[in-house]
């Protein structure tokens, strides 16, 4: 193995594999897992191309792991970063990178992860208890699966679709269908928010939201979360955000669309 860490506290054991941010002979930071001496790549060109901008400092990244729901997760957090992308965690069973930050609901954004740290605590409960702890206030928390807020906070899900494009032709957006459970807020909890923006400046920018929808009151899984007369674009990019405190699987989405000649 040629490539050394870029971080001192970066490395760390996740199940059978040491994983951390390598520093390439050309300079790159990537992403490495080992079994045994075997180094494996996990990182891709999204992940490297933004650990690799000018202004971005992964020197003062710390990492830890983590197993539930039968998942082993490898969380990376960097310092400076915060919310401009501070925490990246890849899934080493499904191969996938995902962004974690907290939400500041007053001022509409997203702010700098508060876990950095973890322990795992068997004796602690039935099947034991993870302990996380948050750096800048030194507050320590129980993180589960059972849990839908963040100290209290309503979590902010946001999930951007690929491109949707035909040789640069007109394609007229009929109807978008979000397929996602539905009816999980609690009886006296008040629905969570659903909502979509797009872009058509190939994900540059994004249109203010059509109407704010909600995720059903309490045992309504049927509700339907639906929007229509979408007008039309050339190269159009989805995202859909969901904001509150109870459960969020999104299983799909079904998009109904003519396509232009032009």
């Amino acid at each position: 193995m040629r490539d050394g860490s870029v971080a001192v506290y970066a490395p760390c054991s996740v199940g059978p594999y040491i994983c951390w941010l390598g520093g390439t002979p050309s300079g790159q930071t990537v992403a490495y897992r080992a079994l045994a001496f075997t180094p494996e790549r996990i990182s891709t060109y999204a992940e490297e191309s933004t650990w690799n901008a000018p202004d971005f400092k992964v020197s003062d990244a710390v990492s830890y792991s983590y197993r539930d729901g039968g998942h082993l997760f490898w969380v990376v957090n960097f310092w400076q970063q915060g919310q401009r992308g501070g925490c990246w965690v890849y899934d080493m069973g499904e191969g996938l990178w995902h962004e974690r930050a907290g939400y500041d609901t007053v001022l509409k954004q997203f702010q700098r992860y508060r876990p950095w740290y973890h322990a795992f605590v068997p004796e602690w409960g039935q099947g034991g208890k993870h302990i996380v702890g948050d750096p800048v206030t030194g507050k320590l928390y129980e993180q589960a699966l059972k849990y839908y807020d963040d100290d209290g906070l309503p979590i902010q899900y946001l999930r951007a679709f690929p491109h949707l494009l035909n040789e640069d032709k007109n394609q007229f957006h009929h109807r978008i269908e979000v397929y996602m459970e539905t009816g999980t807020v609690a009886a006296a909890a008040p629905e969570m928010i659903v909502g979509l923006d797009w872009s058509d400046d190939r994900g540059h920018t994004f249109k203010t939201l059509p109407p704010l929808q909600s995720s059903g009151a309490n045992a309504d899984f049927r509700k339907r979360i639906v929007w229509r007369r979408l007008d039309r674009s050339r190269d159009r990019v989805y995202r859909v955000g969901v904001q509150g405190k109870a459960k969020v699987a999104l299983t799909d989405a079904f998009l109904e669309a003519t396509p232009g000649t032009s």
